[in-house]
């Protein structure tokens, strides 16, 4: 048998549950599994973060960390395979079962002794995931009107700190604007509930500097899960408004229509949306863009022939927000008034 002095034994593999599908799995491996059981599961796609935070839930993962002078394994490397083995599940159907055991982890990388795996023909059609995986068919990188390039993808669950960044360069009021509340930035709690998403119920785009790691907008859809109601949001960064960044983040979320969504409730969530918020949607070719970003980019957008059909427009979201404030403000009125009575004893 291999030898690799030092190390520690894992076991990493896959498995067919009935009602979440495939599952990959961690623990403590070698001969005695069955009688140590240190296991951790966890469903596929999975990233570095989502790796190291299921290997923490086992209790090998102190001995990985390195004791008694020992030094620590290359904890990354084991991360790394386990988002290879989950893409594995994802990408290939037919296998049912994987067990690499062991997997020897020591100071200067891994090593794989044994696997064993049971395969089976897949059947057409059937949804396995119980998460959908990152659509990666919807980067792109799209040129602005000044020229300017940018790389939209999709949010992914590392993207919180940059979302946070992204809230740190926006002026209090599109803050306001965005959250409906006086806020200074994101939590910790907030941002990773915006960035951790199902793609399969929710879009988010964001939009990168062409040569740097920093978001410059975000355009977020989402539908309740019958996917009969959906509500919609664009923020940008305060120094990148008016560059026609919005209305392009808004119009590339047309794509999560072409990737197989169910089409006909998630249209019909986008168009009860574009209703509700006084926007424009094309039934016919699930079309969804704000229409008052689209008259003022056209050339000729402020012609006196439809200045007063295009203020009309304008004003909606405007009167909404201001609509939707005076309701709080009313409410909490109430709440004072009821308080003050009680307390006079009426």
């Amino acid at each position: 048998m291999a030898q690799f002095p030092g190390a520690i034994e894992l076991i990493i593999g896959i498995i067919e549950d009935p009602v979440f599908g495939p599952v990959v799995m961690f623990g403590h491996g070698g001969t005695a599994v069955e009688q140590i059981r240190d296991t951790a599961l966890a469903l596929p796609p999975l990233n570095q973060a989502l790796a190291h935070a299921m290997m923490a839930r086992t209790r090998v993962w102190r001995l990985l960390q390195g004791y008694r002078g020992r030094p620590a394994a290359a904890i990354d490397a084991v991360a790394e395979i386990l988002i290879r083995v989950a893409q594995l599940a994802i990408d290939h159907p037919e296998i049912r079962e994987l067990d690499i055991n062991p997997l020897f982890a020591g100071a200067t990388g891994v090593m794989a002794v044994d696997a064993r795996l049971r395969v089976a023909s897949a059947e057409p059609g059937q949804a396995r995931l119980a998460i959908s995986p990152y659509p990666r068919e919807l980067e792109a990188t799209e040129r602005l009107r000044d020229g300017a390039l940018v790389r939209l993808r999709p949010i992914r669950p590392e993207d919180e700190p940059l979302l946070q960044d992204l809230a740190s360069h926006m002026s209090p009021q599109d803050l306001r604007l965005r959250f409906f509340t006086a806020m200074k930035g994101l939590s910790h709690q907030l941002a990773a509930r915006l960035t951790q998403i199902d793609y399969d119920r929710e879009m988010a785009l964001i939009a990168l500097e062409a040569d740097a790691d920093q978001i410059l907008g975000v355009s977020r859809f989402a539908a309740d899960p019958d996917n009969r109601q959906a509500e919609y949001a664009v923020e940008v960064r305060s120094d990148w408004k008016g560059r026609g960044l919005g209305y392009l983040l808004m119009t590339r979320n047309d794509a999560a229509d072409r990737r197989g969504a169910p089409t006909s409730h998630w249209r019909a969530g986008r168009r009860s949306a574009a209703r509700k918020h006084g926007h424009a949607a094309d039934v016919s070719g699930s079309r969804f863009h704000d229409q008052s970003r689209c008259e003022r980019s056209r050339p000729g957008a402020g012609d006196q022939a439809a200045s007063k059909d295009e203020s009309r427009t304008l004003k909606k979201p405007k009167n909404q927000v201001n609509n939707h404030l005076a309701g709080h403000r009313n409410r909490r009125r109430a709440v004072r008034k009821r308080a003050f009575i009680h307390e006079k004893g009426g």
